[in-house]
């Protein structure tokens, strides 16, 4: 396994893309690849939504990269659209070592978990704005566009979690400004396509996070994939199989069907 770590951001030593690529068989097919940022509110990473999801994917057949992104935590003025440029910047980077990692260009996926779902569902809508290209290390038009994006328990818009909002803009923000990084209001036909999942019952982040996001990606005719589960805490990650409920079992599955959905788009 190719196993390093990649600085993305030359102003900030913190942020950085962790490499977890196969370095079995060379010479079948070049891989799809997934982009993992992990949550934390914009605060900082969890390091659970990190690593361990990276060597889920690539024991799939599937080269995975995580990136901790700039947060609060690693980043004191924080603002929009800051987290977006690492990003695109990393997308750029696993694009352009696509021939050393044996990975498929056109096929490098984005996920993300609660703040970092956020963080993908940027990527996956708004990853054309002017904003992002000119922060961003040079690249042609659409080349940090994701193949598909994950969505887990993601915040989608402020109603359902103000506060990742209002950090990601280093502080608290105007309703303008909530509203152009709301995902589900910057759904069109640029978006592509996603897979996402919630429980019903998340008492941090609510399930109609995920719903306005479908309800916008349907109007829109974007394709997609959603999977809802009845219960289990916020900020699950991938349970595994320990957890005190059956459900938490049931809810690991979720991991499978993201293969299967990524595999085949």
């Amino acid at each position: 396994m190719i196993n390093e770590v990649i600085q993305i951001r030359p102003d900030n030593p913190a942020v950085t893309l962790t490499t977890f690529v196969s370095t079995d068989r060379p010479e079948v097919q070049p891989r799809r690849s997934v982009l993992i940022l992990p949550g934390g509110g914009y605060c900082g990473c969890a390091h659970h939504e990190g690593e361990k999801i990276a060597l889920n994917y690539l024991a799939s057949g599937i080269n995975a990269f995580v990136l901790n992104y700039s947060t609060k935590g690693n980043t004191p003025n924080l603002k929009y659209p800051m987290p977006l440029i690492d990003a695109s910047n990393a997308m750029k980077y696993i694009k352009d070592n696509a021939e050393r990692y044996n990975i498929d260009p056109a096929n490098v996926f984005v996920l993300g978990f609660s703040a970092g779902g956020h963080l993908a569902s940027m990527l996956g809508t708004i990853w054309h704005r002017e904003e992002v290209y000119a922060a961003a290390e040079p690249m042609e038009y659409g080349y940090n566009k994701p193949a598909g994006m994950i969505l887990c328990y993601p915040v989608i818009t402020p109603e359902y979690h103000r506060g990742t909002l209002n950090t990601l803009w280093g502080g608290k923000c105007t309703e303008e400004e909530l509203k152009y990084v709301s995902s589900e209001l910057n759904v069109d036909e640029r978006t592509c396509p996603a897979f996402f999942w919630h429980t019903a019952d998340d008492d941090c982040v609510k399930v109609e996070s995920s719903l306005v996001m479908a309800k916008a990606l349907s109007a829109q005719k974007i394709p997609f994939e959603m999977h809802i589960y009845p219960h289990g805490r916020h900020g699950l990650g991938v349970p595994d199989g320990n957890g005190t409920t059956e459900n938490y079992t049931n809810i690991a599955t979720w991991m499978k069907h993201s293969i299967v959905w990524l595999k085949n788009l």
